[in-house]
């Protein structure tokens, strides 16, 4: 009774603290509830968005390729075209990203404005390539140029949102929990995708009976109306997102980012965590095949119109324990145990799995589906952990050369991934054609042909899951020095806006990099700074359209969140030396008590915001 009454008054006090930090972040956090809240329900919208293309990628046996009757050859012709298509146009995807600079940020512009043209393609993309079928390779032509130019537009749209997540909060313990609440939230999105399309397209487009069934996914109508429809409301949801969440960077107020293709390329390869995550990614293409099959399973052996959407949706719900225990786990375990612990399992049962297509029985279909489950389950901390330590790459990144190349460092990682991939992307289409599946998908319905595909192809994965391990046992970016290196940028921020003197800065980094994090705090303490905004040099996005009085931006930095009163204390408390006259000058420029009134105000107040230019006028 105890226990019970205990969980009710915790469920009451979280309850509170919504209510209490709905529009404002708690004290020593960065995110209010409402913010919080916008990204993930935005979310929702953009992640389920971004499944939607797999529904329109070529894949043997199934979906628009099966739909358009492509064949194996041509699936493999195609994927390899547009890999080297990926890896020409991922300098311009960088290139755009690292130099944005607008009102609403580096990223939210794109998660504003993507929606138009991805929306158009997919439209294009189901009408006219069927209506050239009558030409084979002129549909092969049009379809290609189509989907690409869909691919592009959707990987600024999701890099920017993933990109986000980096920059949302410089806290990361803030960054990890939204990681692991948040991505429950918004993978409702893709699970909602995945059981209403398939449902709905099995039910209106299923056409024949028995053996010369055709389900409705695999014919052309959904492709045409449907999914265009699914698309138009994820991503007027997406629009949360845009327009309900900042972008906060430790760095210098003064500092703009401006990197040119080459410069970015060369501090980007001094990044040796750059090279563990996708050396990892690149090898480790095949680690979850033994999750690929849930369509093949459904269409070809269990053959029900519910069974796709059913299966599908099993499968997404089965990476809630993971993700919901990811924070606790990455806490008693560190990320680099966790990934290394979940692909060490996933391997395990991907050999079970293998095992099973060896001596399929009449239950295999089901059995087989369950470890595709139980394999998803154990990737899922993946989910948050690799969110996660992208963060921690892009701030050592930025440690390390003075710039965060956010742009850079995941465009170049997908031509990195993309080249190993064109010497890959042969193996599964081998493996199918060796056994007998060539251009007719109905021939996957033979058990002599579809367990042996699915049995060979674990086998790939599980070397390709071993593969991926090995990278991870070098990373040595402990959560403790990650802590040290987001506090020597805050130091570096501080000097560069002239807070910190040079010998005081220099002083502080040495002790940070011996692992006192606690060196600079304890120094903002006794020098009164603790008084100030926690993070002086946290950027949020100001109008850059309009131009607010450099005075009044550096009075609202220095004295939030104090009394005016006490505003001379503080004054007169900073550093003793002549780098802290631009912060003292701030205060007594200030010409009247309501222009230091607009400074004092806390820093979520419209004078940081950037939602549009009329707000920050008035403002100024």
């Amino acid at each position: 009774m105890g226990k019970l009454k205990g969980l009710v008054n915790k469920g009451v006090g979280m309850l509170k603290d919504v209510k209490t930090y709905w529009k404002t972040p708690k004290p020593g956090n960065y995110l209010s509830f409402k913010e919080a809240a916008a990204y993930c329900i935005g979310g929702m919208g953009v992640v389920g968005a971004s499944v939607i293309p797999t529904y329109v990628t070529l894949a043997a046996g199934q979906y628009v390729a099966a739909a358009l009757k492509i064949k194996v050859d041509d699936i493999f012709l195609i994927g390899i075209i547009t890999t080297i298509i990926t890896i020409l146009r991922s300098p311009l995807c960088s290139w755009l990203i690292d130099n944005t600079r607008s009102r609403f940020g580096k990223f939210r512009p794109y998660l504003i404005w993507m929606p138009i043209p991805i929306i158009a393609c997919l439209f294009l993309l189901g009408w006219i390539p069927y209506a050239l079928q009558g030409s084979y390779v002129a549909m092969l032509v049009v379809f290609t140029l189509i989907f690409n130019l869909l691919q592009f537009f959707l990987q600024l749209y999701t890099l920017s949102f993933n990109s986000l997540l980096q920059v949302i909060s410089p806290k990361q313990s803030e960054k990890e929990m939204l990681m692991s609440f948040g991505s429950v939230v918004y993978s409702l999105g893709p699970s909602v995708v995945n059981f209403i399309f398939p449902l709905l397209a099995n039910v209106m487009f299923t056409i024949g009976a028995g053996d010369n069934k055709i389900m409705g996914v695999n014919t052309i109508g959904p492709y045409q109306w449907l999914l265009p429809l699914i698309m138009c409301i994820c991503m007027a949801l997406g629009y949360l997102t845009a327009f309900g969440t900042k972008e906060r960077i430790v760095t210098s107020k003064k500092y703009v980012q401006k990197v040119k293709f080459f410069d970015g390329v060369k501090k980007t390869v001094k990044n040796k965590y750059f090279w563990i995550i996708n050396l990892s990614t690149a090898i480790g293409v095949f680690k979850l095949v033994g999750t690929t099959f849930v369509v093949w399973i459904c269409s070809y052996l269990i053959k029900e119109d519910w069974a796709q959407s059913v299966f599908t949706t099993l499968m997404g719900s089965a990476c809630l324990p993971g993700m919901l225990l990811a924070p606790i786990l990455i806490k008693k375990f560190g990320k680099k145990n966790l990934i290394l612990f979940s692909n060490i399992f996933a391997v395990i049962l991907t050999a079970i799995m293998a095992g099973l297509c060896a001596a399929p029985g009449s239950a295999s279909a089901y059995i087989m589906l369950l470890f595709s489950f139980l394999i998803t389950m154990v990737n899922a901390v993946q989910v948050v952990t690799t969110p996660a330590i992208g963060a921690q790459m892009y701030d050592y990144q930025q440690y390390k050369t003075g710039d965060r190349l956010e742009g850079f460092i995941s465009q170049f990682g997908i031509i990195i991934t993309s080249a190993i991939g064109i010497g890959t992307a042969y193996v599964l289409p081998f493996i199918q054609k060796h056994f007998g599946y060539t251009e007719d998908p109905a021939v996957l319905a033979q058990t002599s042909v579809i367990y042996p595909i699915i049995m060979y192809s674990c086998i790939a994965g599980i070397i390709s899951g071993v593969l991926a391990t090995i990278p991870f046992f070098f990373w040595d970016l402990s959560e403790k020095r990650h802590e040290s290196v987001v506090e020597i940028l805050k130091v570096r921020a501080l000097k560069e806006d002239k807070q910190l003197t040079d010998e005081t800065a220099t002083e502080l980094e040495a002790k940070l990099e011996k692992g006192e994090n606690n060196a600079l705090t304890e120094y903002l303490q006794t020098t009164k700074l603790a008084e100030a905004e926690e993070y002086i040099s946290i950027q949020e996005n100001v109008n850059v359209d309009s131009v607010i009085p450099e005075g009044v931006i550096q009075a609202e930095v220095c004295i939030v969140n104090v009394d005016i009163d006490d505003s001379s204390r503080i004054t007169n408390k900073l550093l003793n030396d002549t780098e802290n006259t631009v912060i003292e000058e701030t205060l007594v420029d200030a010409p009247t008590n309501d222009d230091v009134e607009i400074a004092t105000e806390p820093a979520d107040t419209e004078i940081t915001e950037s939602d549009t230019a009329s707000e920050s006028n008035k403002d100024e």
